[in-house]
């Protein structure tokens, strides 16, 4: 099925809408708050992560977050959020790689392409690299 702009468009509001301002109720599925976790995620939007977060942590009641959802949190907790540093559990790695990817990005001199192609030698296989620096269609 092919979309009109504004058909995808109104979707992709309809979407959004849909799966990041659901409020926490009794019959959300942890694959409900997963996906919509997923969605914040790829959406970018750290309001929409921390909504979907508490819904899927609520929810799911994890022992350990997925590697990505992890970087996402601590990125957004570092970036807009401090309260969340102290009371969220995180993984040494995801904090080190954080700090080094701040770190190599804080030091660059080059233009934004120059340091988009160093960065992908280093943290494609970082959330930090895509929020950065992989263009956003969602």
């Amino acid at each position: 099925m092919f979309y009109s702009d504004e058909g995808l468009m109104e979707s992709k509001i309809l979407e959004h809408f849909a799966i990041l301002e659901q409020p926490l109720t009794e019959d959300m599925t942890p694959e409900y708050t997963q996906a919509a976790l997923v969605w914040a995620s790829l959406s970018k939007d750290p309001q929409a992560f921390w909504n979907a977060y508490e819904n899927y942590v609520n929810v799911t009641k994890p022992n350990k977050l997925p590697k990505y959802i992890q970087q996402a949190a601590y990125m957004f907790a570092t970036l807009y959020n401090q309260e969340y540093l102290s009371v969220l559990p995180y993984d040494e790695d995801t904090i080190s790689r954080y700090q080094s990817f701040d770190t190599f990005v804080r030091s660059s001199r080059g233009s934004v392409l120059e340091l988009r192609n160093e960065c992908s030698k280093h943290f494609t296989d970082t959330y930090f690299y895509y929020f950065f620096f992989v263009e956003n269609n969602i």
